[in-house]
């Protein structure tokens, strides 16, 4: 696990870079969800990223969803009420 977050390589790699493809997509899907978690931090929600699929996102009440990407994450906050916050506006 350590070698898909981290930028070093892994022992699961067995001293393989950490430039494979499957390693790079789930370093992004970490980054992508630790930004997302910080975006949405006012609202105490949590974003994992899967290894599996997509991403995973805490409610405060307690609950989960998985998603599969952004737009999915987006339309799950919309249809539960949660207002998107806009990161450009300051």
């Amino acid at each position: 696990m350590c070698g898909a977050i981290g930028q070093g390589q892994a022992w699961e790699q067995q001293g393989q870079a950490g430039d494979d493809a499957r390693w790079r997509l789930r370093r992004e899907a970490a980054a992508t969800a630790a930004e997302l978690t910080a975006l949405l931090s006012p609202r105490r929600i949590k974003v994992t990223a899967s290894a599996d699929f997509g991403f995973v996102v805490a409610f405060p009440t307690g609950g989960t969803e998985m998603v599969v990407g952004l737009a999915q994450l987006w339309h799950l906050l919309e249809r539960r009420g949660i207002e998107i916050p806009d990161p450009l506006i300051a």
